[in-house]
């Protein structure tokens, strides 16, 4: 997020609800719609391709905790300097979890 004049900016897509007029984060709203429940509270929605403006639902992956998120980020980043797992992703991250 970036500050500009004292206010947060996000750089995810925002939606407004015509109903309720409350704002909500169109990630979050279509993670929700695909896996047909409501997050629950501290779930995060991660980008696989980290375009935060690609909200299809392939491209989204929900995170139970913060803390998974950012195993998550620890091992991409790895894995760009060359480390070579032992486990695929989604093994590592059951494995940690």
């Amino acid at each position: 997020m970036a500050a500009r004049h004292g206010a947060t900016v996000s750089r995810y897509p925002q939606r407004r609800d015509p109903r309720t007029g409350k704002t909500y984060y169109y990630h979050r709203a279509v993670a929700e719609w695909h896996l047909g429940r409501p997050l629950e509270p501290g779930e995060v929605v991660h980008h696989r391709d980290e375009n935060m403006q690609d909200d299809h639902p392939d491209n989204l992956m929900v995170l139970p905790d913060q803390r998974a998120h950012m195993l998550l980020h620890w091992y991409l980043r790895r894995e760009a300097r060359g480390v070579q797992h032992l486990w695929d992703l989604e093994e590592w991250l059951e494995l940690h979890l």
